[in-house]
């Protein structure tokens, strides 16, 4: 009875892991295009099948640069590799020049980010998955997600963020929102706010991408 039990708790916390759901999900993907042996395919990457198999297996996430790779390799949208299908069927293609390129900078900056949280905020800057507002510089905004997603931030840009995310929070009940997309506590984001805490990289690149959508949904008639 204990035996099943545990074995019942170890499947929940399986299926719960969000590695394990996009390691799965791009197994079946590697598969599906004809790559049934993890050795070619892992080889194909420049990766070693160990690390392939601890990646589909859920023990190690997945990296941004190793996910971008498999994406071209499997000719499959990265929307559509994290949505788990959902999003985004078109093959890579239908990521055009420039966007790529800007893409690709982004991906080599931030290779071993993880893809999970890395690849949400860039892609609704590069690729306007989630429209840039009104008035605002792409190319600016581009280089934005660049330096916040260093390690540490770069103080210049992580200043400008503030600034434009004390205007984004002064709606009642703003900070609350924001501290549930970012699933943190209430008051980190008060520490954030006075300059008390800077955000890590990728809760940096996250508060851009929330700050950018309060922006566009104010810019709205």
């Amino acid at each position: 009875m204990k035996t099943g039990s545990s074995s019942r708790e170890s499947h929940e916390k399986k299926f719960a892991n969000p590695h394990w759901a996009i390691g799965q999900f791009l197994a079946y993907q590697r598969k599906r295009f004809g790559f049934d042996s993890q050795t070619e395919f892992a080889r194909r990457l420049g990766i070693s099948r160990f690390y392939l198999s601890n990646i589909e297996s859920g023990r190690t996430p997945l990296k941004l640069k190793t996910a971008w790779e498999c994406c071209r390799l499997l000719d499959i949208h990265p929307d559509f590799l994290i949505s788990k299908g959902s999003l985004n069927p078109g093959p890579f293609s239908v990521i055009e020049e420039p966007a790529r390129e800007s893409v690709e900078k982004l991906v080599t900056v931030h290779s071993t980010a993880d893809f999970l949280s890395a690849w949400r905020p860039i892609s609704s800057v590069v690729l306007e998955a989630m429209p840039v507002p009104i008035g605002a510089d792409p190319e600016k905004d581009i280089d934005t997600v660049t330096s916040l997603g260093n390690t540490g931030g770069v103080n210049s840009e992580i200043s400008k963020l503030i600034v434009r995310l004390k205007r984004a929070t002064s709606k009642p009940g703003s900070k609350a929102a924001l501290a549930r997309f970012l699933g943190v506590e209430r008051p980190r984001i008060s520490e954030y706010l006075s300059g008390e805490k800077e955000p890590g990289g990728n809760n940096a690149l996250l508060i851009l991408q929330w700050v950018q959508e309060q922006e566009r949904q104010k810019q709205k008639p």
